[in-house]
């Protein structure tokens, strides 16, 4: 929209006033949440009275404008030696982080090990394996053991990822790798649609964001998905300069990668990008315009965008195929109709009496204990609960530092002044319309709506500083160190806290336990009620078949447990048999294998 000088104060004030209610309403709405929003604390205030007093000494005043304005438009060659060096600071600053906090470096959700199986599996160029011999004792979290053996999630996070097995890496590198990118990407795009301060401020913002340090050192497909969106972004300011060929390749190349990865976030990068193509497209015609140019330029480029997005669609079309037995039907919904009956797309009337298709303790309990409630929770009758107690203060949380610049947001609204800025700021309401349809919540779903809200925010403080032109060399500082002094409050290392991770005891002992293992063998995990359904044990991370690990992880089913001993005892007889108690964390040795197959034999020929 444009806005005329003499009205953009009235209309500052009003947009001001709308931005206070907005964070009344969300304060009040994250009381009433699972994951409250909180007003500003001790040391928010503390920073922004630190900054007050920098702004009264006119000195420091104007060094802070006069850096503020040497940054703001920097040259192509500036912005990518910025941009390398904010990538590089971010990597350094998230590893440093993480040891402050003393974050586990290993895998424990069960959505890390399901993807360090994909990308096994990925790296011998498979998407699947025939069923193993003895499925029961290998079923798990968010993976197939019959008919076959393969993970439920979209590949394109294993795709990404599955160099690191060729290049033996560690698990917590690669994402540490792209978390990265994306600040320095980040970076880039806030400098290209408003300038260098916002660029280093978005970046600063980011890094400041508990459930964006939290995915930084874990391998799961929000953060790549985030990643991708914001190279289909990139790829498309690219082209509109010149329109040309490769670029729209590229937005194809990083649109399949991200329909791949997490198909809801990928359309809302893709919907409001495609509306812009076929409108610069238009605009880019000698006039006067004619339809049959218009659809011969819009042809070649949708030509060229889905021939980049082809090889990905293939390949998901590929592992649908080969898993659910159709073309169409997805692994993902396949697992989630077969263990996580009600967790669909949509709002619909719950269905509560499904039950899993599963005999595995923990899996039972997880649905009933876990998953259940969020079934009861999405109903068409709670639309409105849903998404102001649920889901617009998760957003607030995974994309602010703090509540109170929410204040800012809707002046952004006045900054919308080009297609490009309207096409990121598009990505927040798709986001949380697209997700109030999703039964599961967690707090760093919607990272992906980042951009659009950093977008706005920084777009608002823009607005308070044309508004009264002549007092910039006070709002310009002022606005700054005010939101640097919200995102600088929300590090760990200021507030003292270590938040960033779930804590996993009991994979922990089980990481140390089995590190002194030194011969091949087969660890059997017995899993009580009222263990931790969240930490599974049961996942062969490091093959792509299960026989080929060095130490075998299966599950302890008791009398059963003389099937697995004669089937190793057979394929793999020097392999050693422990027993893993997770409610005491204790570590037993069983014996050979071979000779406890012969123990069982022996015992079931006696008279």
């Amino acid at each position: 929209m444009t806005v005329s000088p003499a009205s953009r104060p009235r209309l500052v004030l009003a947009f001001l006033a709308a931005g206070v209610l907005l964070w009344a309403a969300v304060l009040w709405a994250g009381d009433n949440g699972s994951m409250p929003v909180r007003p500003i604390n001790a040391l928010q205030l503390k920073l922004l009275g630190l900054a007050t007093v920098a702004l009264l000494i006119g000195k420091v005043r104007k060094t802070i404008y006069a850096a503020m304005d040497r940054v703001r438009h920097p040259s192509a060659a500036s912005r990518r030696r910025t941009a390398i060096a904010v990538t590089l600071s971010a990597g350094l600053y998230l590893f440093d982080t993480a040891i402050y906090q003393q974050r586990d470096f290993f895998p424990k959700l069960h959505d890390e090990h399901m993807h360090l199986i994909q990308m096994q599996l990925l790296a011998q160029g498979k998407l699947s394996l025939p069923a193993h011999a003895h499925a029961d004792f290998f079923e798990t979290f968010h993976v197939f053991n019959t008919p076959l053996y393969a993970p439920m999630h979209f590949p394109g996070t294993s795709l990404l990822y599955a160099p690191a097995v060729w290049l033996h890496l560690p698990t917590w590198l690669p994402p540490l790798c792209v978390a990265a990118v994306i600040v320095g990407l980040i970076y880039l795009l806030l400098t290209e649609l408003i300038d260098g301060v916002a660029g280093l401020l978005g970046a600063l913002i980011l890094v400041s964001l508990a459930p964006f340090r939290y995915v930084s050192l874990m391998i799961v497909s929000n953060p790549v998905a985030m990643l991708f969106g914001l190279a289909m972004v990139w790829s498309w300011l690219r082209w509109r300069t010149r329109h040309e060929m490769k670029w729209a390749i590229a937005i194809g190349v990083f649109s399949g990668l991200a329909a791949i990865t997490r198909p809801p976030d990928a359309l809302c990068f893709a919907i409001p990008l495609g509306i812009a193509i076929l409108i610069d497209g238009w605009k880019s015609l000698p006039a006067p315009s004619s339809i049959r140019p218009f659809l011969r330029s819009s042809l070649l480029t949708s030509g060229a965008i889905l021939s980049g997005a082809a090889p990905f669609l293939t390949l998901q079309l590929s592992f649908d195929r080969q898993v659910t037995g159709h073309w169409l039907r997805t692994p993902h919904d396949e697992y989630s109709k077969r263990y996580n009956p009600g967790v669909n797309y949509g709002l619909r009337e719950p269905d509560l009496i499904r039950e899993p298709n599963t005999t595995l303790p923990q899996k039972q309990i997880y649905y009933t204990t876990f998953v259940k409630p969020f079934i009861e929770l999405h109903r068409p009758d709670q639309i409105g609960n849903i998404l102001l107690h649920r889901w617009l203060p998760t957003a607030v949380r995974t994309a602010l530092p703090s509540a109170a610049l929410l204040v800012l947001l809707p002046l952004g609204l006045l900054g919308l002044t080009d297609r490009r800025r309207a096409v990121v700021a598009a990505i927040l309401p798709l986001g949380l319309g697209f997700y109030a349809l999703s039964v599961m919540i967690s707090w760093y779903y919607l990272l992906f709506t980042v951009p659009a809200v950093l977008l706005c925010v920084l777009l608002g403080a823009r607005q308070i500083e044309l508004a009264w032109p002549r007092a910039r060399e006070w709002t310009a500082p002022a606005l700054a160190l005010m939101i640097a002094a919200f995102a600088l409050a929300a590090l760990p290392e200021a507030r003292g806290e270590a938040i960033d991770q779930f804590i996993a005891p009991t994979l922990k002992a089980v990481n140390e336990k089995l590190r002194d293992i030194q011969e091949s063998a087969l660890v059997l995990f017995t899993f009580h009620p009222g263990d931790n359904f969240h930490e599974e044990p049961v996942y062969n991370i490091g093959v792509a078949n299960p026989d080929d690990a060095p130490i075998i992880h299966a599950h302890d089913l008791g009398p059963r447990n003389q099937e697995l001993f004669r089937y190793y005892g057979a394929l793999q007889p020097k392999r050693t048999v422990y027993r893993f108690d997770r409610q005491t964390k204790t570590l037993e040795r069983l014996g050979n294998v071979s000779d406890l197959a012969n123990e069982s034999t022996a015992s079931t020929d006696a008279p």
